[in-house]
């Protein structure tokens, strides 16, 4: 990853980067970045959380209507601790199986999307791996027949947010 910022001319000399890289974002009025090493050495995971103005500025660039605060994203905290952060198309996703069982269509349109993109796919899995969500069908995946429901954790995630809600 160094070699890309590098070639980038984010940095221009090794092992000054980081600092760097910090210096820029709160010059930039973003929070600093966090950085996770697996505990086998293996991987490095690097996110940019950025401020809600800057994400203001990005979606008005783009064409993307702003959310409002409230659709910001949150610290959710869900069982025994654990900490998920969701943003506002997590929560619909959520919000779309309070009522039962949801297809892959019902979440894309409660989330906003409207096609399946990367996007949708990669939160979708994110979902079924903190087990929030849980397929209906676990042991045929692409089947047409496929829908999602909330899970216990699911719920629990939702009335952090807003009690009325579940």
């Amino acid at each position: 990853m160094a070699y890309a910022f590098f070639r980038a001319g984010m940095i221009e000399a090794w092992g000054r980067g980081i600092r760097r890289i910090v210096k820029m974002c709160k010059e930039a009025g973003n929070p600093v970045p966090e950085w996770k090493l697996q505990s086998s050495g293996d991987g490095l995971w690097l996110r940019f959380p950025f401020s809600a103005a800057y994400l203001d500025k990005a979606r008005e660039h783009i064409g993307e209507p702003q959310l409002d605060r409230s659709q910001a994203r949150v610290q959710v905290g869900v069982q025994a601790g654990v900490q998920a952060e969701l943003s506002a198309r997590d929560v619909a996703m959520l919000q779309a199986c309070i009522q039962g069982a949801t297809t892959s269509k019902g979440l894309r349109t409660a989330a906003s999307y409207s096609t399946r993109t990367r996007s949708f796919g990669q939160r979708l899995e994110r979902l079924l791996q903190e087990e929030l969500l849980e397929m209906t069908v676990p042991d045929k995946p692409r089947s047409p027949l496929q829908k999602y429901r909330l899970t216990d954790k699911g719920r629990a995630a939702l009335a952090s947010l807003n009690p009325e809600s579940t």
